[in-house]
């Protein structure tokens, strides 16, 4: 998939690409990724989120994930699917 570097209020005009495989209900990883994706939103329900700087809530959401561990497992099991060779 093409994609564009988002880093902050800068955008990269240079275009690259990853190679995401598509959805494979038969593929253990793939139905790891769902199971975690319904994890991360369940903890990232439960963070407060006070009125302030969306860059303040985006913070607090990904610190509960990475405190819970399901950020790194699903860093883990994308990194494994977008490094495997292509079929």
């Amino acid at each position: 998939a093409d994609c564009i570097l988002l880093l902050g209020d800068y955008i990269a005009t240079h275009r690259f690409q990853v190679p995401i495989p598509l959805y494979d209900p038969a593929d253990a990883d793939h139905l790891r990724l769902v199971e975690l994706a319904e994890r991360a939103e369940r903890v990232a329900a439960d963070v407060d989120l006070p009125s302030v700087r969306f860059e303040t809530l985006r913070r607090r959401i990904r610190e509960s994930l990475a405190a819970d561990g399901v950020s790194s497992e699903i860093d883990e099991i994308v990194t494994r699917l977008i490094s495997a060779p292509s079929a």
